[in-house]
């Protein structure tokens, strides 16, 4: 009955501190997908893929890049019920982000054969500050979200289980900002790119099988790696001068291996391949082309995300983009990666064969049912209580 009860919490309530994420000077930090070791080895099957165990292999297929859901205990789990179960950290964060979150799902419907908006929905669980939105017993399976002026974007990919080896994940975040200039140069789709790595999309160009051998020597590709100029990235000189005189072991590596990357908080992170368990789409081993790609996902940066230098989107809808940021990766045959401003048929798909293929959303084993959920015993006094106390509170969008 805890849940009920701290719904009655008035909207207003503010925490003391406002959650903040350090980061880079990258448009997104560091995404906070719970990494594996850097060189840790998983089997393949014949494709290529990634395979962490019998029930992940069943499920691989097709053409995107995301987490591995797995029943029971797991790393990994898609949201039960096909719902982002979701918090403010602040009234002044739900003040702000709000508007734009919901402009934001709606472009994950209404592009094509959007997400069925009766099955993909976010809901709002607890009112902005409460104390139960950081503390209550359920935290990992909410996702908390804060706002910053900065230009910090970061979500937990997918919905990762706890881990008692590491104390420091308390379950998931979302970390947006309205600073304009950067990711996407629209606000609304960087916050869409977002919504995309909470369902459990990872970077369209993170695939390992685009990435030549000096980047993945698993199942090496040939789309990127030879146009990968680390050196443009905004945070380069900070980390590498950090690096020469703390970790110089890892100075030929930041730029070529995530995990040396993301162990000093470098943006190249979210640049270069994943090598660790994943669903992803290319054709044979070792032969990941251009036709491969999906060039119009909204889970690819464009060429200049993260990069030195500055950009402004358009002051006016349709108006003039101005990006100088500097390149950090093209394609190999030098063309540059454009901004794409919607989520591509094939985001779409990845997403519904995440939920609907054999993982169609029902609750896993030890996942507790929340009260916005319509299957829980609890979801009648919910709904009325978020009426009364919250005005939109438990309304899915």
């Amino acid at each position: 009955m805890l849940l009920i009860r701290t719904l009655t919490t008035a909207c207003a309530i503010l925490v003391h501190s406002v959650f903040v994420l350090a980061g880079s000077r990258a448009w997104e930090t560091q995404l906070t997908h719970r990494l594996a070791a850097a060189r840790h080895v998983f089997s393949v099957d014949t494709a290529g893929h990634a395979v962490a165990d019998a029930t992940a292999e069943a499920h691989l297929t097709s053409r995107y890049l995301t987490i591995v859901p797995q029943s029971g205990v797991s790393r990994e789990k898609v949201w039960p019920d096909s719902t982002i179960s979701f918090c403010f950290d602040t009234q002044p964060s739900r003040d702000k982000l709000l508007p734009r979150l919901k402009e934001a799902m709606e472009l994950w419907r209404s592009n094509g054969d959007g997400l069925p908006r009766e099955t993909y929905k976010m809901v709002e669980v607890f009112p902005p500050g409460a104390s139960d939105c950081f503390n209550n017993p359920q935290r990992d399976k909410v996702l908390v979200i804060s706002y910053n002026t900065n230009g910090r974007l970061s979500t937990t990919v997918g919905l990762p289980s706890l881990d008692g080896t590491d104390t420091s994940y308390k379950g998931p975040t979302m970390t947006l900002s309205d600073k304009p200039g950067v990711g996407l140069l629209d606000i609304v789709a960087n916050y869409a790119h977002e919504i995309g790595h909470s369902w459990g999309l990872y970077h369209e160009h993170q695939n390992p099988h685009f990435w030549e051998e000096n980047y993945n020597r698993n199942f090496p590709g040939f789309v990127f790696g030879a146009q990968f100029n680390c050196r443009a990235l905004a945070d380069y000189d900070r980390v590498m001068n950090w690096v020469r005189t703390n970790k110089p072991e890892l100075v030929n590596d930041i730029c070529t291996l995530r995990g040396a990357a993301s162990s000093v908080n470098f943006s190249a992170a979210e640049w270069l391949p994943i090598t660790t368990a994943t669903r992803s789409h290319a054709t044979r081993l070792g032969q990941g082309t251009y036709a491969d790609v999906d060039w119009d996902s909204i889970m690819l940066y464009p060429s200049g995300a993260g990069g030195s230098g500055t950009a402004s989107g358009p002051d006016t809808p349709g108006g003039l983009v101005r990006d100088n940021r500097a390149n950090v990766l093209l394609r190999n045959d030098g063309i540059k990666l454009k901004i794409n401003l919607v989520p591509s048929p094939l985001d779409i798909q990845g997403i519904r064969m995440l939920y609907e293929t054999g993982l169609d959303g029902t609750v896993f084993p030890g996942m507790p049912v929340l009260p916005n959920a319509p299957q829980s015993q609890f979801y009648a006094r919910f709904r009325e209580i978020t009426r009364r106390s919250c005005p939109g509170l438990g309304e899915p969008f």
